[in-house]
């Protein structure tokens, strides 16, 4: 089955960045205000879903194929009500855009999608003109080397042992990630592919374009004092 894309009513600075991320076959599914998302990137979704709570423009609605409207009081938001009705459909592969920044709220819920997606055995990404976010279960995982990018693993569960990073800027032999510290963030690629292998529990990977990381930190381990001898990482 295709790919199903839905897009979230989150800002979008770039509408055409995102359209880059498209593939003809998508069905394409607008949450409530991602409607005028999808109208900015010049689609016109397959089917719309919304409590009409966000501001959707006139002519962005008469874009939607299909229209299911949902109650204003529920305990779903719109953008899971949308990926609700996608799996009724049978689609298992997901694109998220329009899920990350504006309310925090909202995009933790999001991460919180991509979990629920993820267990449910689907493939599933959100992305925006700055990340790619995945939620990895155990195995061994690679990424393919990319110049202009960056990535992060952080510990989804409270404590995720057995990590091992590769073939990366700052590498990690049979460690140990917690939901508490940031140790896995801001990592570099190097020209070869990254392997993840065998982590028991699930973490986030954060994949960000390079001039998104901006602060430089000390890279500390276990609480001890931030002026150490490690080399220092961008954060």
């Amino acid at each position: 089955m295709n790919r199903c894309v839905i897009v979230g009513a989150a800002p979008v600075a770039d509408p055409a960045y995102l359209k880059q991320l498209l593939r003809p076959d998508d069905f394409l599914v607008a949450a409530d205000g991602g409607q005028d998302t999808m109208h900015a990137m010049g689609c016109a979704p397959a089917l719309l879903v919304a409590d009409f709570d966000s501001s959707c423009s006139a002519a962005s609605l008469s874009d939607a194929t299909e229209v299911v409207q949902l109650p204003v009081c529920k305990d779903d938001t719109d953008t899971l009500a949308a990926v609700k009705l996608a799996r009724q459909r049978g689609y298992r592969d997901f694109l998220l855009l329009g899920c990350l920044g504006g309310r925090l709220d909202h995009t933790i819920a999001n991460l919180q999608v991509l979990a629920s997606l993820t267990a449910d055995g689907c493939s599933v990404v959100l992305a925006d003109e700055h990340n790619e976010v995945r939620l990895w279960e155990p195995g061994e995982h690679q990424l393919p080397y990319r110049a202009d990018r960056g990535f992060s693993l952080l510990a989804f569960d409270p404590v995720v042992v057995g990590i091992t990073i590769r073939q990366a800027a700052y590498t990690l032999e049979n460690g140990t990630l917690t939901s508490n510290f940031p140790l896995g963030i801001s990592n570099e690629f190097v020209p070869q592919i990254r392997s993840f292998p065998s982590p028991p529990v699930v973490c986030l990977l954060f994949v960000q374009k390079i001039d998104t990381i901006a602060s430089v930190w000390e890279y500390a381990v276990n609480d001890r004092a931030l002026h150490s001898d490690k080399p220092k990482r961008r954060r």
